[in-house]
């Protein structure tokens, strides 16, 4: 909060809602008065739910508020990779095939993405369907209210290995990413040492699962 318009700012707290655009007829926290910045924190937030939150000045000409933001209730792990990336907590599977050996997945814009494992994701479940590969696992999971996840593609995969300590729950074994190579290659990480290789889609390989705002 940087100016008062001259005249005394008697509140500057946070309002939030489970709907846009919350006011101080919502949820409010009390953080004070005056101009400066300030920290707030929200309780008695549901688990899996989206609250959308705003700050907000009063003074005696009236109420501004700032922009609003949308949160996630959740423990879920994240990365901060050009947005929010939500990690889910364990692994969704521990011996499963990539899928679709011997083919070239060319739905969408095919899966050959380093860094859009949604767009990925997608592809690969349109071409393949549910033949019970790692990427219909994460494309048919609902989670946390959401059912947005798929599966990372090899740099999201990496930042996973990267940030393997903080998340937690990893094994020491090959995580496969949605990224392919080739007809009948697909891009895993070896999460022991982090060296990323094209092993035969028919290998069996762990999954998580993870999602973006």
């Amino acid at each position: 909060m940087t100016e008062n318009g001259g005249v005394e700012i008697t509140a500057r707290d946070v309002c939030w809602s489970t709907s846009s655009n919350p006011t101080t007829s919502d949820n409010t926290t009390n953080d004070g008065s005056g101009t400066g910045s300030f920290t707030s924190e929200q309780t008695g937030l549901s688990e899996g739910t989206t609250y959308y939150v705003r700050a907000y000045a009063t003074n005696r000409e009236g109420t501004a508020y700032g922009e609003e933001r949308s949160l996630l209730a959740t423990d879920l792990s994240t990365i901060d990779l050009n947005d929010t990336l939500y990690v889910y907590p364990e692994d969704n599977a521990t011996d499963i095939e990539w899928g679709g050996y011997g083919t070239e997945i060319t739905d969408g814009n095919g899966a050959d993405s380093d860094t859009d494992g949604e767009a990925n994701t997608s592809a690969i479940v349109s071409q393949l369907g549910s033949d019970g590969h790692a990427a219909y696992v994460c494309d048919t999971l609902t989670a946390y209210g959401y059912s947005d996840w798929y599966l990372p593609a090899k740099d999201e995969l990496d930042a996973l290995y990267q940030n393997k300590d903080a998340i937690g729950g990893f094994s020491s074994d090959y995580y496969w990413s949605s990224t392919e190579g080739g007809a009948d290659l697909a891009w895993d990480q070896y999460f022991l040492d982090g060296y990323q290789d094209g092993t035969s889609k028919s290998y069996n390989g762990r999954v998580r699962c993870v999602r973006r705002d």
